[in-house]
């Protein structure tokens, strides 16, 4: 019998492995997405004038929050064009990273969105991959003399998101097997794979779907700690560290350390852990934090502006219909459809009929939802703004764990079905997006040259001309953003505004 039990675990583990390395496969194909953009001959011949790179923005001092009255040329657009990447946000880490100078001594980034625990580590896997010959770094106006260098940046630094993901999946797996049969396990890593969010932001140069390797890690270690009754000293050093660096990739995070904190009360209440670890854990938490983002508290103005800056973007409301839109707009499309349904059902079902434990993980899950849906309300027609709360994903899917449905397995099952099916386009989009005929970006880049007659008035979406907010059209041969327009070009990225 032990055996028979043996080898199904190893079939099992067999299976979860397969999984990962199905989906490590997937997202290698298409990592370099976007990256035909500057192969397009009118932009890869093109030779910048004059001291463009200086005048760029790309090494000012402050990247949120500039103001910096910066005149758009046809030079200008040519640098984003040849350097930038589709993905509106990627560029700010090599700027970032840029600005660090070890030789000299200079290890600020004067960014601080993305926290060092996660733009050290991409510098670190930049440097390596550079000894070994696979990317270039190099100074700004030599990657704008060979701008397909930048396609090996943004592919290497996607793959760097993808792996740590990958072993974010294998703690999950861990993580269920503590408290679901293998089965459920199984369901449930297959919908963490394979969910639109986990598509998206696992091959995006982005800190939030990396820090899930630590999120992962902080959360195995209290469900072994509630498992097994009890939590030693090493392990509460370990979930401080990784509790650090989970606030120290991205200080959204921070409500995640508050409720972990509150998770460990029920623990030494029941005499499972002593009444220093809630001290010691914030302590040695805070510590982490502090090595791997010592500017910011060094260079703690510029952080405050920034953080200033940033929250320009951020009109809090307690109105019931910002709530709404969060689920349908942002949980709907990340976690899935069926995903979120299934959550909201777990919920009630826990609060009804669950332990203390699991109702207090209803509360932990539903706590960033609404504070996240009442912080993102101006921008609620995001169907992005899940990004701020990723452990809600492997939160979720251990509540689901926990739950004793009838035919839990089968339910889980189709709840994955459903979650393929769902991210099947949005995968097929990234595929596509290197496509002279699929690819929206450049079929529309394509239509614009063939049919609009040259120096004809033509206006784009934004005055800023970038590839993630304009197709490649030649608008060396357009008058661009004139008052007279003949044309508009218009770029949707908020599907769901009004």
């Amino acid at each position: 019998m032990q055996g028979h039990d043996r080898q199904s675990g190893l079939q099992a583990w067999a299976v979860a492995a397969g999984m990962i390395v199905v989906f490590i496969t997937m997202q290698a194909a298409a990592l370099n997405y976007g990256t035909r953009i500057n192969d397009l001959p009118f932009i890869r011949d093109y030779r910048v004038t004059g001291n463009v790179v200086a005048n760029s923005g790309l090494e000012r001092d402050q990247l949120v929050g500039s103001h910096a009255a910066r005149k758009e040329t046809l030079d200008l657009w040519m640098v984003r064009f040849k350097l930038y990447s589709v993905e509106a946000d990627e560029i700010v880490n090599i700027i970032a990273l840029a600005r660090i100078k070890p030789g000299q001594g200079q290890f600020d980034p004067k960014f601080y969105q993305y926290g060092g625990a996660f733009l050290y580590p991409l510098g670190a896997w930049y440097f390596a991959l550079s000894r070994l010959g696979l990317v270039d770094v190099a100074p700004f106006d030599q990657l704008l003399a060979n701008p397909q260098f930048m396609d090996r940046i943004w592919t290497a630094g996607r793959a760097f998101i993808v792996a740590a993901f990958a072993i974010s999946a294998f703690l999950l797996f861990l993580m269920l097997l503590e408290v679901a049969s293998l089965p459920v396990a199984l369901a449930a890593l297959t919908i963490y794979l394979f969910c639109p969010a986990s598509i998206m932001f696992s091959e995006v140069i982005k800190p939030h779907w990396y820090a899930l390797i630590w999120i992962n890690s902080a959360l195995l270690i209290m469900v072994r700690a509630f498992v097994r009754g009890r939590l030693t000293l090493g392990s509460e050093s370990l979930l401080a560290a990784a509790i650090g660096l989970a606030v120290g990739s991205v200080v959204t995070n921070s409500l995640l350390a508050v409720l972990i904190w509150c998770a460990l009360v029920p623990l030494v209440m029941r005499g499972q852990a002593s009444l220093a670890v809630l001290v010691r854990v914030p302590a040695i938490a805070g510590v982490v934090f502090f090595l791997t983002n010592p500017y910011y508290f060094f260079n703690w103005q510029a952080a405050q502006a920034e953080r200033a800056a940033a929250g320009t973007w951020f009109q809090p409301s307690l109105e019931p219909a910002s709530l709404l839109m969060f689920v349908t707009n942002s949980l709907f499309s990340g976690f899935g459809i069926v995903l979120t349904v299934l959550m909201l059902a777990a919920m009630t079902w826990h609060l009804r009929r669950g332990p203390n434990s699991a109702r207090l993980m209803v509360l932990a899950i539903a706590l960033p939802i609404i504070a996240i849906a009442i912080l993102t309300t101006s921008i609620a027609t995001w169907s992005v703004n899940y990004r701020y709360i990723p452990y809600v994903l492997p939160a979720t899917l251990l509540l689901l764990g926990l739950a004793k449905w009838r035919h839990q397995s089968f339910i889980l099952g189709l709840c994955a079905l459903a979650t393929l099916a769902q991210a099947a386009p949005l995968k097929l989009a990234y595929f596509d997006e290197n496509s002279d005929t699929n690819s929206t970006r450049l079929s529309a880049a394509a239509w614009i040259d063939n049919n609009i007659p040259n120096s004809d008035a033509v206006c784009a979406s934004s005055e800023t001309l970038a590839p993630y907010n304009v197709p490649p059209f030649r608008f060396d041969r357009y008058i661009v953003n004139s008052p007279d327009c003949r044309w508009q070009v218009q770029t949707e990225r908020q599907p769901n505004a009004p």
